[in-house]
């Protein structure tokens, strides 16, 4: 396996135009590792959190920290002086200051806010905010090093909320007469929110998306199209590229566009289906780039997809890489800097957790000035296909065909011509990829579906 794999990703690197949108760093340290954030404070420092073990029921959680873009990493076992505490949420702010949320989910028990300032050794609860053993408290976001807030499920019928201007050493509690009074039963989650600029929204189990334009002093709520964020059901995630505008997608894959800050939610129906229905990400400082990771539509295989025109038409990196992700979670700062932890999708099994940071030309593509791909100027039709599919381009004069193990099955060289057919009648169903070469390009790959 090992072979043919090598077999195919040194045929792939003859593609000279090819560029990843991720390039490896380094195997994470901790293999038996679930990670759940990122946290970026620049190119080189960079914060994770997690819990040691694949097994969900896990208790015990782990922080990292590189201070050389994760070539190597500082890790530790969170301290936080109750081993029943779960964080969930992580916020850094340098390569010796961050701030984690977290709860016991116990009666009678106080989560909070704790902070670290000596790179995790110790963390100290902070004052003032989630003494009661009723509180939950979901997330903690730093704005700077010093304006912050935190939120936490409603308590006494409000949601509770507080807001710090001096790097957590007090928090202010946010009077309820300028929150929305909550729904019976409505909760929120520890990892569904978004913050941009000054503005901040978080959703709930009721489908409700709670925002804020002053960092968190006064709040509005409105109904998403989703009766839950993150229920056994329905699911979803939103991301907004500014004060107004942002995209959501559920788990059913129905894209959903806002310009008026959520307040309302048009169905967008993309020039495709490439847009994955796990989590979604607006990309810092572009016109309309958005990343997306998850499952596909078509047959429910992991991976990842982005836009860079506010998701009228994505791109499916499982096409497009030499070698694509199953993005467990990603992060990014501008165009430039960004980082995820995933596994290879064509590794064999076990596959190795590594840690990604966005390749040298991947800013580009964000800005809309990359030239397109040349898999997206190729058609595969019927795709799904049975016996035989054509493949449309222009001067194509050959193609190799491997399994999703990176195994080669076929190889095939045409006399050039902009369109060829492939007899696919020996090949069992299932999921392939096509490198396609033609006179002028190298190696650019294709997804089929043989059924």
């Amino acid at each position: 396996m090992k072979k043919t794999l090598l077999h195919l990703i040194l045929f792939f690197s003859l593609a000279a135009n090819a560029q990843d949108f991720w390039t490896p760093v380094a195997t994470f340290p901790q293999q038996a590792f679930a990670p759940k954030e990122i946290s970026i404070v620049d190119a080189n420092v960079v914060w994770a959190y997690g819990y040691n073990g694949w097994d969900p029921g896990s208790t015990t959680q782990q922080w990292f920290v590189t201070f050389d873009g994760g070539t190597t990493w500082t890790q530790g076992n969170f301290n936080l002086g109750n081993s029943a505490l779960q964080v969930g949420s992580l916020h850094a702010i340098s390569e010796t200051v961050a701030y984690v949320s977290a709860n016991t989910g116990l009666p009678g028990s106080v989560g909070g806010i704790w902070m670290t300032a000596d790179a995790g050794a110790t963390w100290t609860r902070q004052p003032d905010a989630f003494s009661n053993t009723e509180s939950f408290v979901n997330f903690v976001h730093l704005w700077n090093a010093t304006d912050g807030i935190a939120v936490g499920d409603p308590n006494n019928g409000y949601f509770e909320i507080y807001t710090t201007q001096n790097a957590g050493q007090n928090w202010s509690q946010i009077a309820s007469a300028n929150i929305p009074v909550a729904l019976s039963g409505e909760t929120g989650y520890t990892l569904c929110y978004e913050t941009r600029n000054n503005s901040i929204w978080f959703g709930t189990n009721k489908g409700r998306i709670f925002k804020s334009n002053d960092r968190g002093e006064v709040w509005s709520a409105v109904q998403s199209p989703l009766p839950d964020f993150d229920g056994p059901t329905f699911r979803g995630r939103f991301a907004f590229k500014n004060q107004n505008e942002g995209l959501l997608i559920d788990r059913n894959w129905q894209q959903h566009k806002s310009t008026d800050a959520g307040n309302t939610w048009a169905i967008q129906n993309p020039a495709n289906i490439a847009a994955r229905n796990g989590n979604i990400s607006y990309i810092p400082e572009t016109p309309g780039a958005y990343f997306s990771w998850g499952e596909e539509l078509t047959m429910g295989m992991r991976g990842a997809s982005y836009t860079a025109d506010g998701g009228l038409s994505w791109i499916d990196l499982n096409e497009t890489d030499q070698q694509p992700l199953d993005v467990v979670t990603a992060k990014f700062k501008n165009p430039e800097i960004g980082f995820c932890l995933g596994y290879r999708i064509l590794d064999s099994s076990p596959r190795d957790l590594i840690f990604f940071k966005l390749g040298e030309d991947t800013f580009r593509k964000f800005l809309g000035t990359h030239n397109q791909p040349l898999a997206t100027k190729l058609s595969v039709a019927p795709n799904p296909g049975t016996d035989f599919v054509e493949i449309s381009g222009k001067n194509i004069q050959s193609v190799v065909i491997s399994d999703i193990s990176g195994k080669k099955i076929l190889a095939q060289n045409f006399t050039i011509s902009d369109s060829v057919s492939l007899d696919l009648s020996k090949l069992q169903n299932g999921i392939y990829f096509i490198a396609v070469n033609t006179n002028t390009e190298s190696a650019s790959i294709i997804k089929i579906v043989k059924k």
